[in-house]
């Protein structure tokens, strides 16, 4: 088994500064509002990691929201790691990041979920759970 590095906060708010700068770059002009989730984007990205494989930080955000899709996107990622569901690591300073969903556990050292997925229900059904919604440009609408 190989130990990665824990990723600073300084590293994911770099990483995020230069992700923003991209989405300014490649945002149309958008009018109206669209509300984005928080627990709907965590939803989302627990979809696309699996335990076996990382993924690219980078790649869990999609540019054409723009700035507010980005945040939410950012916060959904900070709240999968606050309930320990992803692993975030870095080989070295300045370096790439990467996720992956955690391996659940039972408290016998088993895994807590069979080979179908990650049970990513119940976290966000606690009472006091995070849940942000951010109102994003759509367009269309005056």
């Amino acid at each position: 088994r190989v130990l990665h590095p824990d990723v600073e906060l300084d590293e994911l708010l770099g990483a995020l500064a230069g992700i923003l700068r991209r989405a300014e770059l490649n945002q149309a002009h958008h009018i109206g509002r669209e509300v984005l989730s928080t627990r709907e984007r965590m939803l989302a990205i627990m979809e696309r990691l699996t335990h076996e494989h990382y993924t690219s930080f980078e790649a869990l955000f999609t540019l054409e929201e723009g700035r507010a899709g980005v945040i939410v996107t950012f916060m959904a990622i900070l709240e999968l790691a606050k309930e320990a569901m992803i692993e975030i690591v870095q080989n070295a300073p300045l370096s790439p990041i990467h996720v992956r969903a955690r391996t659940p556990r039972s408290e016998s050292g088993e895994a807590a979920f069979d080979d179908e997925g990650v049970d990513i229900e119940s976290p966000f059904e606690a009472e006091g759970s995070f849940e942000e919604q951010i109102e994003m440009p759509q367009e269309g609408e005056t």
